[in-house]
């Protein structure tokens, strides 16, 4: 009886340890998957709307603003949905949303930003 009331109880902790490792895990890797999957879909070339110009993403982190005097930069996907872009002595920082439409840049305080709408 003790034998039987030994393995039941260690059959619970394992069920529960293997649980909190899968949960532990699943909060670890997500937000990685997650970032990847966003820079995945950032990749091309992308219009600004109302501008005459298009910025192009990398998916090895590198930006390009195609307009009349084109610029490089490099961009970088931050936690809590933020994109950091740094151009040659300048760089800003939106938070970005995908949508049905394309993708809306915010800056922190704003409640229109800027919209994308994909070209390839």
């Amino acid at each position: 009886m003790l034998k039987k009331m030994m393995n039941s109880a260690w059959s619970v902790i394992v069920t529960i340890s293997l649980f909190l490792l899968g949960a532990f895990l699943v909060s670890v890797l997500w937000p990685v998957a997650a970032q990847k999957i966003d820079q995945h879909r950032l990749s091309g070339l992308w219009h600004v709307e109302g501008t005459f110009t298009d910025w192009r993403f990398g998916s090895d982190g590198t930006f390009r603003e195609e307009a009349l005097i084109s610029t490089e930069g490099r961009y970088q996907l931050r936690s809590g949905d933020r994109i950091q872009m740094a151009w040659p002595g300048f760089t800003v920082t939106y938070r970005y949303r995908f949508d049905g439409v394309g993708l809306l840049l915010t800056m922190d305080g704003e409640s229109s930003g800027k919209r994308l709408t994909r070209k390839n």
